[in-house]
Parts: C-alpha cells; sequence; structure tokens
C-alpha cells in the first residue's frame, strides 16, 4: 500500500514531513512533493542553471598522412534555471608540427569569439541569448587533422559556466603514446572494407578525445 502525506494549509511555508523527509504542497485537493526551484525559492535561495560540456562524436577521414575529422563542445544546461551569459574559455595544444587545429569562427550570430594565436578561445553568449533547462548550443568547433610523429599530447583543455551557473573544468586529452597506440590501429586502414574503415576512425576518435569507446564500436 502506498504511502500517503497529508499536508496542512499553510500560509507561504514550506512544510517537511516526518519519515521521509520530503518537502509537500497543496495541488487542489491533494498533497503532492514540492519541485526543487520552488523550495528554494521559500528559502530565499535562487533557482540556478547548471552548465556542462559535452563533445558530439563525428565520423573522421583518411587524408594524406593523417586523419581528419571536426570537434564542436557543446553546452548544455542540467539545471532548473535559465543560463544567461554561458560562456567558454578553452586552451588548445597540438601533438605534432604536422598537426593541425584550427578554431573556425561562430556563424550563428550567438556567441562574441575572442582567438589568440590560434591556441585559446573563450566565447560567451550575446545578450538576450538563453539555454533553457536541457536546452543545448555549441558556441566552439575545430577542425583537426593529426599526422604523426607525435611528440606531445593532444589535449583540449578549460572552463564552461554561466552568469547563475557554477564554472566547471573540462578537459580532452591523449597522451603521445596513446596515440601512437591509436595511431597503429589505423595506419593500415587502405584497402579494407569501407565498413571495417569507418569503425576503425570512429574509435580513433575516441580514443584521441579520452573518451570510452561505445559498445556498438567494441
Amino acid at each position: 500500500m502506498k504511502s500517503r502525506a497529508a499536508v496542512a494549509f499553510a500560509a507561504g511555508e514550506p512544510l517537511q514531513v516526518v519519515g521521509d523527509w520530503r518537502f509537500y504542497i497543496r495541488a487542489g485537493s491533494t498533497s503532492a512533493p514540492a519541485p526543487h526551484g520552488l523550495i528554494a525559492a521559500l528559502f530565499g535561495r535562487e533557482p540556478r542553471s547548471n552548465i556542462i560540456h559535452q563533445v558530439p562524436i563525428t565520423p573522421a577521414v583518411l587524408v594524406p598522412g593523417g586523419v581528419e575529422f571536426f570537434v564542436s563542445i557543446c553546452l548544455m544546461n542540467t539545471g532548473i534555471a535559465i543560463a544567461r551569459d554561458a560562456f567558454i574559455n578553452a586552451y588548445l595544444r597540438s601533438p605534432s608540427t604536422n598537426s593541425l587545429i584550427e578554431l573556425q569562427p561562430d556563424d550563428s550570430g550567438q556567441w562574441q569569439q575572442t582567438m589568440n594565436w590560434g591556441m585559446q578561445f573563450s566565447a560567451i553568449a550575446h545578450d538576450g541569448v538563453k539555454i533553457p533547462p536541457g536546452g543545448r548550443l555549441h558556441p566552439m568547433h575545430m577542425h583537426v587533422v593529426l599526422r604523426p610523429p607525435f611528440r606531445e599530447q593532444f589535449r583540449i583543455t578549460g572552463q564552461v559556466g554561466a552568469a547563475n551557473s557554477v564554472t566547471l573544468p573540462f578537459e580532452l586529452q591523449c597522451s603521445a603514446e596513446d596515440l601512437d597506440v591509436a595511431w597503429a590501429h589505423i595506419e593500415n586502414l587502405a584497402g579494407r572494407p569501407q565498413k571495417d574503415q569507418e569503425r576503425e576512425l570512429s574509435r580513433f576518435v575516441y580514443r584521441v578525445l579520452g573518451r570510452e569507446i561505445p559498445a556498438s564500436l567494441r
């Protein structure tokens, strides 16, 4: 039998039920658990957004002497309030002098971007650009071509956040040794079936970005 909480009328005060220690509100003639945002407001705390980063994985292709792919960093609002003034700061490191990490300018009109020496990037959303709870925006796009020999790690580090969100760090990285291992899986792909090539190239991108390879590619 389901337990029920009976909540009396109260003048703007949150009521906590002894036992499960949840707060309940009156909803017509019944009682229901109070949303977190409402409880926060009743205690004088403003609901907050929560900006995290995501990295959609795109297919890679073979180019002379290397591998080419594109990387986007997405900002997602996992909080309960609308995010304003969302931002990202990023620092890039190329693993070899033969490789290319090229920042691409934004053409959506949503971001004010700053790029320094091709290895430092910053973007903040223009006034009026908001990310609703569960929403996503893409402030950062990169064109990447990796070619051995790999002398340094591939690394992208930075922070993401918003005016009403905590600032969180992120890191995408692969050591020079792990790059060599990843490269060994694809350097002799020519002549293999197209399906095998696509699978190994997708696995290569996951390895380079330090992401777990999904079961569908194992």
